[in-house]
């Protein structure tokens, strides 16, 4: 029983790090006014003229 609660509390920990990296990336791009959207990577904002 103990090695079911290890195996779900590193998969649990792996998952938060790995989502948690990327939410940091994409916030960090919004900040920097690369991106129009926060919640779409692939969408650049339009250079102004």
């Amino acid at each position: 029983m103990a090695a079911d609660f290890w195996s779900g509390f590193a998969t649990g920990l792996s998952l938060i790090v790995a989502i948690g990296s990327q939410n940091a990336f994409v916030l960090r791009r919004a900040f920097a006014g690369s991106m129009c959207c926060p919640w779409c990577c692939s969408v650049p904002c339009p250079t102004p003229r």
